[in-house]
């Protein structure tokens, strides 16, 4: 588990992220990884197995959350500069609710994504106490974000073609700063108990599946049948057959 500094209710935030992101993270292997978003998700990566790992830092992004240890490019919350298909796995850390195009940002997480690659959304749920708190105008670190629905979430997944493999959600509590906090510790246990999706955390992984096999296979049937692909050669159990039935 990552050390966490902070208020209690930053402490307690971080916490829930991190016992539901490291496990995906320890179990995706690969050589590159993308984290999008502000720098007080980067100690999550510490889970993670894969050696290169690159920041990309939103415009909105405090620059002294830069960490000094990993190579960061600028994004301006639509576009990522970075090689399509170059990364095995690619962290969206509360990048989409800060973005004034999330659909935009989230397209250009798949893009960069190598086929079969992961991608770990982490983020603040509406139909939740923090969402209520948000809402109310009483949670000042979602003051400047849009939270984001979960169905609207996964339609994009699957019109993009990210197929989602998990979702969990974590921090059942309304986020007091105060001893309020500590009295609804129970509210929390008996969350995480019923594993009921009324969270304010909640952590989405999907994998990218590989299109284009349908379409390479009806090529080659064009090509076969134009006389440019010989057929397979017939096996001998379906020859003998063959001679057998006539």
């Amino acid at each position: 588990m990552i050390p966490v500094v902070g208020t209690p209710l930053q402490q307690a935030l971080r916490l829930a992220e991190a016992s539901l992101a490291e496990p995906l993270l320890q179990a995706v292997f690969g050589l590159r990884l993308a984290y999008v978003g502000d720098g007080s998700g980067l100690p999550l990566l510490d889970a993670s197995p894969v050696e290169y790992q690159v920041h990309v830092q939103l415009a909105s992004a405090d620059e002294s959350s830069v960490a000094a240890s990993l190579p960061c490019v600028k994004s301006d919350g639509q576009r990522i500069p970075l090689l399509s298909e170059a990364f095995d796995a690619v962290v969206l850390y509360h990048a989409l609710e800060q973005s004034e195009d999330p659909h935009s940002l989230l397209r250009e997480a798949e893009r960069i994504l190598r086929p079969s690659g992961f991608l770990i959304l982490v983020g603040y749920r509406r139909m939740s106490l923090l969402g209520l708190a948000h809402w109310l105008g009483r949670f000042e670190s979602t003051r400047a974000m849009q939270l984001l629905g979960t169905h609207r979430l996964k339609d994009w997944l699957k019109l993009l073609g990210l197929r989602l493999l998990s979702t969990d959600y974590a921090f059942y509590r309304y986020p007091w700063s105060g001893m309020g906090l500590r009295l609804m510790a129970w509210l929390e246990r008996l969350g995480v108990v019923s594993r009921a999706p009324l969270g304010g955390i909640s952590v989405m992984m999907a994998r990218k599946d590989v299109f284009g096999m349908t379409a390479l296979h009806a090529r080659n049937q064009q090509r076969l049948h134009a006389g440019l692909l010989a057929p397979a050669p017939m096996s001998n159990r379906i020859y003998n057959q063959s001679r057998k039935d006539t």
